[in-house]
């Protein structure tokens, strides 16, 4: 099949301009994004740093030889080019239950001048995140209309007014929708009369900061053979049946309800982190 990709753009007054990349394969939908985003970049000159704030401009295209529908076990991708030399995208990933994007991945020119004036170099600089937490069950469309700011690599990237799904079954964002937690605030609805009004049930406050707590696992000798120190928050996705929505929250581990338990191989070590019955996590280290 051949694969085309259809880009268009609408304006807000007095908000950034939100650009709606669609990527398609025959005649079929796989990826479709309503977004407007903004970067922070630092760059250095002769003799100072400095930031540029770029936006994610109307004349942003697709990049046709690297945005892909995924076919044959391989990622989907969804690319922008704008200016020259400067591009954003986003890969995903699914299973049975949820997609996500896998990688956020910002390139910019330093060449530009009109954005990086008095740049010391030319170079043009790729900078990925692996760690984004945006993720929806499948058939549903991501919603974060809030802006939503994510760390790559020392620059920022800033989402607003997004809606996107991936791995679509039609060429229509889902009408059902996964909401990120930022967009997830208290509301009051307008007065139905001049005396009453309707007050929706207030999000649950986000838990903060996970607590680090430090694991073991000892082997038969009872050495300890591994040791982890850290703070965990989890992002988990459920369908809420007072909503009728699939909605997201933050839940943070702690340390003083959580067992550990594992075992250390020669080459490779488990550790098992239990917080009373409603958390289990595993994980695997293996030497390379």
């Amino acid at each position: 099949m051949k694969l085309c990709l259809i880009i268009a753009w609408f304006a807000i007054l007095g908000c950034i301009q939100a650009v709606t990349l669609e990527v398609k394969e025959g005649n079929s939908t796989c990826i479709k994004a309503e977004l407007s985003a903004s970067f922070s970049i630092t760059y250095n000159t002769s003799n100072s740093t400095r930031t540029a704030q770029v936006s994610l401009p109307d004349s942003a295209a697709v990049d046709t030889t690297t945005s892909s529908c995924g076919t044959d076990g391989s990622s989907s991708w969804l690319v922008a080019v704008f200016g020259p030399g400067h591009s954003l995208g986003l890969s995903f990933s699914r299973n049975e239950s949820v997609y996500s994007v896998a990688n956020l991945t910002l390139q910019y020119n330093l060449s530009d001048s009109s954005v990086f004036p008095e740049a010391n170099s030319s170079d043009v600089v790729t900078v990925v995140s692996s760690s984004v937490g945006i993720w929806a069950t499948i058939n549903t469309t991501y919603r974060c209309i809030s802006p939503s700011t994510f760390g790559v690599s020392g620059e920022t990237v800033t989402f607003s007014n997004m809606r996107l799904e991936a791995y679509m079954p039609g060429n229509d964002l889902s009408s059902s929708e996964s909401t990120c937690m930022a967009d997830k605030v208290s509301t009051t609805a307008p007065p139905t009369t001049a005396s009453t009004a309707t007050t929706v049930t207030p999000a649950p406050t986000p838990p903060g900061t996970p607590k680090q707590g430090t694991y073991f696992v000892k082997n038969q000798n009872d050495t300890a053979c591994l040791l982890a120190h850290m703070g965990l928050q989890l992002n988990v996705s459920y369908f809420s049946r007072s909503q009728n929505k699939t909605v997201q929250e933050l839940m943070n581990l702690n340390p003083d309800q959580t067992n550990a338990t594992g075992s250390c191989e020669t080459s490779s070590a488990t550790l098992s982190l239990k917080q009373e019955e409603i958390i289990t996590l595993n994980f695997t280290f293996t030497l390379v």
